[in-house]
């Protein structure tokens, strides 16, 4: 009786499981873009500069944020558009070329990049 009651305990576990799994219901997958990624110090914090096969990718309504690694600790920062193909991170201080980090990118048409930077 002990094994009935555990497999009908299981059994029901699984159509719970198998009840909430709609795939009609379930979010679109997020595609990831290959870019590249070129990072430059500013005098305002830093700039990326996203191409894709050697050709511009336009930054309109991207967001993203820039994650950097160094000595004095870990700092992240908003990117926001600033031209054709350009995302800007403002920092409260100059970011020191060598510095490496991280962008993660969701762009206007909700595809994303996650993409290791360093700083030049």
């Amino acid at each position: 009786m002990k094994k009935l009651i555990a497999t009908m305990g299981i059994v029901g576990l699984m159509a719970a499981a198998l009840a909430n799994a709609h795939p009609d219901h379930d979010a679109a997958p997020m595609t990831v873009k290959p870019v590249s990624l070129v990072a430059k110090s500013s005098a305002s914090g830093a700039t990326i500069q996203v191409t894709e096969a050697g050709k511009a990718v336009p930054t309109t309504g991207a967001t993203g944020t820039l994650t950097l690694a160094s000595a004095a600790g870990r700092q992240v920062l908003q990117l926001k558009p600033a031209g054709e193909n350009v995302l800007e991170a403002k920092s409260a201080s100059k970011i020191a070329a060598g510095t490496k980090g991280q962008a993660s990118i969701t762009f206007a048409d909700e595809s994303m990049a996650i993409v290791d930077v360093t700083v030049n």
